[in-house]
């Protein structure tokens, strides 16, 4: 919440007749007006102009180091808005816009005394009282910090920034609940505040609720794939217990696995989980499980829809491609699958069938360093196939 510029009206400032055909007060005006369009570099130069007749006109030296704040030139920022306070102590918005600077430096101590001194002057400045609270929040003072939030807040219940980040103080504490609450009372103002969604979320990991947390991070998601909430989708889906009934995952999951939203061990557990839902892949599964460590032929092994449906799931052609496979089961699967599309390569008349798979078969056989179990048979198998191609090369 960062109140830049004010309607300063020039009231603090007696204007001087310009030289050109243009006052003070109207070339003054014309600044704010450029300013307040987000026009940075005609608003300078307007106040430029105002200062080159009137140096102490202390609203154009005060709005003058806001836009070069938000031009991020945070020292010349202090040294401009320094001067307009050196004519007009009592300029609360001033002293507010110091702080900002201030803080953008790091210099939060001098922050935190700058707002101290616009509060002094406008006790219900809600600004003010937010940034000290996120400026104690920093300097390790969370009681304080809590104050000022509550203090924001009975001013104005319905300010959903400090309800957040009173949250955020509370949660700092260890007190969950209560962060808990004030991220509910941020959401239920604004409920596509990312950054509440995403904070909600980790509360709620942390109080061991993640399926709570997954719904919250999702809505987070759908507003702005924030890395922050990539992180939490993979970090409330590591400590899930059953999200198999939730079909608006599995383009998450694929997306979260190829373009690494975490580590992919993470996602292995609850990926193999949704895609043995599929039943032609269960049925895959099943077989092979009920066969071991005998081979079973392509046709019993597939059955009729099988490798269709493996090389047609992109859920578990991603995983294939980025983790290691832990679960015995899938692994025996895959294990049997490798062999039986060996000798399938291996005769002319073969189909090409779900080359997909095929493919990301073999890069999850690089990924696990080769661990699926390698009869002899098989190997001389890959051998001839290898001279074949050689020869036909």
């Amino acid at each position: 919440m960062n109140r830049r510029q004010r309607h300063a009206g020039g009231k603090r400032s007696s204007p001087n007749p310009m030289s050109g055909p243009m006052s003070v007060q109207q070339t003054f005006a014309d600044a704010v007006r450029h300013h307040q369009a987000g026009r940075l570099a005609e608003a300078e130069q307007r106040y430029r102009q105002v200062l080159a007749v009137d140096p102490r006109h202390a609203d154009s030296l005060h709005l003058l180091g806001v836009a070069t704040f938000q031009d991020g030139r945070f020292d010349l920022a202090i040294d401009l808005i320094g001067q307009a306070l050196a004519i007009q102590p009592d300029y609360p918005e001033a002293l507010c816009n110091l702080g900002n600077a201030l803080t953008s430096l790091s210099r939060l101590d001098e922050a935190a005394a700058s707002y101290r001194r616009a509060l002094d002057l406008t006790p219900n400045y809600l600004e003010a009282l937010v940034n000290l609270g996120n400026v104690l929040e920093s300097l390790g003072k969370p009681d304080e910090a809590i104050d000022c939030y509550r203090r924001t807040l009975a001013l104005r219940p319905d300010l959903p920034e400090a309800h957040n980040n009173l949250g955020v103080a509370l949660y700092g504490q260890g007190r969950v609940d209560e962060a808990i609450a004030s991220y509910q009372r941020t959401l239920a103002i604004s409920p596509d505040f990312v950054m509440a969604l995403n904070n909600l979320a980790a509360a709620q990991l942390a109080r061991g609720e993640p399926a709570e947390a997954l719904n919250a991070v999702k809505r987070s998601l759908r507003v702005q794939e924030s890395d922050d909430a990539k992180s939490l989708l993979v970090a409330c889906l590591s400590r899930a217990r059953d999200v198999t009934g939730d079909g608006g995952l599995r383009p998450l999951m694929v997306r979260a696995l190829s373009e690494s939203w975490g580590r992919p061990d993470e996602l292995s557990r609850v990926s193999i989980g949704l895609v043995r839902l599929d039943p032609e892949i269960a049925g895959c599964v099943r077989r092979a499980v009920e066969a071991w460590p005998q081979p079973l032929p392509g046709q019993t092994l597939f059955g009729g829809r099988g490798l269709a449906a493996a090389a047609a799931d992109p859920l578990l052609i991603a995983l294939l491609d980025a983790a290691p496979i832990g679960d015995v089961d899938m692994e025996r699967f895959l294990t049997l699958a490798r062999r039986a599309l060996l000798e399938a390569a291996g005769d002319a008349t073969g189909s090409v069938e779900g080359i997909g798979f095929h493919a990301a078969l073999a890069r999850q056989c690089f990924i696990n360093e080769y661990v699926f179990a390698v009869a002899a048979d098989e190997i001389r198998a890959a051998g001839a196939l290898r001279d074949s191609q050689i020869g036909r090369a």
